[in-house]
């Protein structure tokens, strides 16, 4: 369900569907991107603390996905435009500034200034 809500998100925003009020959809990236954030630590935290067989089969499953979804995120153009046109564009409170400019870092950080064939070979990495 989080990463089918983040998947329709990116393909609005890589469409040019989702637009909107700085703060809207500010407000709207930052949503997802927490709650993506938190399942991806939530499961990585119970995997550590409460390792199980079921939990591990459960989970085995479910990283990869998480994982996919947060590496085409983070590698998305569509995201990286919209937050660097957020960044330039707005008059933002110091803590969304901030927040921004993390996540910028971020999606930098992520690869989304490679070229097609070195985002898939860090994918394949991320996902190793």
């Amino acid at each position: 369900m989080v990463v089918d809500d983040g998947s329709a998100l990116l393909a609005r925003l890589e469409l040019g569907v989702e637009r909107g009020q700085t703060g809207d959809l500010m407000d709207l990236l930052e949503y997802h991107h927490d709650r993506l954030e938190r399942v991806y630590s939530v499961g990585g935290l119970y995997q550590a603390v409460c390792d199980s067989e079921a939990w591990r089969a459960a989970w085995g499953e479910a990283q990869p996905l998480l994982t996919e979804f947060l590496s085409r995120w983070g590698q998305s153009r569509a995201v990286y435009d919209t937050l660097r046109s957020l960044q330039q564009g707005a008059e933002l409170a110091p803590a969304r500034r901030r927040l921004l400019d993390s996540l910028v870092l971020e999606m930098e950080l992520a690869g989304v200034a490679l070229d097609a064939e070195s985002r898939e070979r860090f994918r394949t990495i991320q996902a190793e």
